[in-house]
C-alpha cells in the first residue's frame, strides 16, 4: 500500500514538473521558428463562380502572395509581406462581402462600389444592419458594365419601354439590384412596375429564350458567357442607356461611369452605352498599415503590371492614378501612406 502511495504522488509530481515545463518549450520552439517558415494567411472574398471579381481576385492572390522560396520575390518590392499566402474566396457577391469584412470573418474583399457606398452609409442592403463603419479602401480596380438583355420579340427600345415588362434580376437585395434601381430611378422607371423573377444570369439567358421573360440585368466584363451564348443564336440584343440618363448617373456617383461597347464586342452587336460600375478592393480598418503598404507596393509595382494586365477582364481597367480618387469610403492608413508617397 505505501508503495503504491509512493508512486502515486512520483506520478503527481512528474505531471506537474511537465505542466511547467510544456509551455516553456513551446514557447521556446516557436521563438526558434526562423521568420521564412511562418504564414500569414490572407483571404480575398470576391463573388459567384461565374462573375469577373473571382478571376479579379485570382490575380491579385498571385501578384501579393510571399510563400518561402519564390523566387520572383527575390526582388524587393515585387511580393507582399514575408510568408503572406492570399487565397480567394467565392461569395454571393458584394452584399455579403462587406458584412463579411465588417464582422472580420474575412481579411478583404472585392465590393461593387455602389454597394460600398450603400454599406459604409447604411442604406440599401444594409438599412437593415445599419452603416459598416469599418471598412476601408485600399485600391480602386476595373469597371464592370451592366447588361441591358432585351428580348428581340418584344418593343423595347428605350429604357422606359420596360415599364411592365417581365424582367430577370438575381437576388433580392443584391449588387446587382442596387444598381438597377439607381438606373431606373435615373430614367424616370419606377422598380414597383416590373415583373420580376429572380434567377441568376445562366437561368435568365435560358427563360429570354424561351420567352418567359422579357430582359433581364448583368454585370460583368465583355463577353459576359450568358450573353454571348444569346446573341451568337440571335435571341438577344442589347439596350443602350440614353445620354440624360447616364449624365444623371454619373453626377450621382464616381462610382458610375459611361461605358461605351463597340460594335462586334457580341456577334452582330451594334455600338451600345452602358453603364460601368467601379469594384473597390477594401479591408478591415485594424488591418496593419504595414501589412496594406507592402500589399500596395508589389500590386502597383512595375514588374507586375504586365502579368496584371495580361488577366482577362481586370488588368486594362486598373489605373493607379485614380485608385486614391473618388471613392465612397475612407482610405485605409496604409494606403494613404503608400499613395502619398507613390505620388512624389
Amino acid at each position: 500500500m505505501e508503495k503504491q502511495t509512493g508512486t502515486h504522488v512520483q506520478r503527481l509530481l512528474a505531471a506537474a514538473l511537465l505542466a511547467l515545463v510544456l509551455p516553456v518549450s513551446v514557447w521556446t520552439l516557436q521563438a526558434q521558428t526562423p521568420p521564412e517558415m511562418q504564414r500569414i494567411p490572407f483571404q480575398i472574398a470576391t463573388g459567384p463562380i461565374s462573375g469577373s471579381y473571382l478571376p479579379a481576385g485570382e490575380a491579385l492572390a498571385v501578384l501579393i502572395s510571399h510563400p518561402p522560396g519564390l523566387a520572383r520575390c527575390d526582388t524587393p518590392g515585387v511580393c507582399g509581406p514575408l510568408g503572406l499566402i492570399a487565397t480567394t474566396r467565392s461569395s454571393s457577391g458584394s452584399v455579403s462581402n462587406a458584412l463579411a469584412v465588417e464582422r472580420g470573418s474575412v481579411q478583404s474583399a472585392i465590393l461593387q462600389g455602389d454597394v460600398a457606398a450603400a454599406a459604409f452609409a447604411g442604406t440599401g442592403p444594409f438599412a437593415q444592419t445599419g452603416p459598416l463603419k469599418d471598412l476601408r479602401v485600399i485600391a480602386r480596380l476595373h469597371d464592370d458594365s451592366l447588361h441591358i438583355v432585351v428580348s428581340p420579340r418584344v418593343k423595347i427600345r428605350r429604357l422606359k419601354d420596360l415599364d411592365g415588362r417581365r424582367v430577370a434580376i438575381d437576388n433580392t437585395n443584391g449588387a446587382t439590384e442596387t444598381t438597377v434601381r439607381q438606373l431606373l430611378k435615373a430614367a424616370g422607371v419606377s422598380f414597383g412596375s416590373l415583373k420580376i423573377r429572380r434567377v441568376a444570369a445562366d437561368k435568365a439567358a435560358e427563360d429570354l429564350q424561351d420567352n418567359r421573360i422579357d430582359a433581364f440585368f448583368v454585370l460583368g466584363v465583355a463577353p459576359v458567357r450568358p450573353v454571348d451564348q444569346l446573341m451568337r443564336r440571335g435571341f438577344a440584343r442589347l439596350l443602350s442607356v440614353d445620354a440624360r440618363t447616364m449624365q444623371k448617373l454619373v453626377r450621382q456617383s464616381p462610382m458610375y461611369r459611361k461605358a461605351s461597347l463597340p460594335a462586334g464586342a457580341y456577334r452582330g452587336s451594334k455600338p451600345v452605352a452602358q453603364l460601368g460600375v467601379g469594384s473597390l478592393w477594401v479591408v478591415h480598418r485594424s488591418l496593419s498599415d504595414q501589412t496594406v503598404f507592402q500589399i500596395l507596393r508589389a500590386l502597383w509595382n512595375p514588374a507586375n503590371q504586365a502579368d496584371l494586365r495580361s488577366r482577362s477582364g481586370f488588368g486594362p481597367g486598373v489605373e493607379l492614378h485614380l485608385s486614391p480618387e473618388n471613392v465612397p469610403l475612407p482610405l485605409h492608413d496604409g494606403a494613404k501612406r503608400f499613395y502619398a508617397s507613390a505620388q512624389r
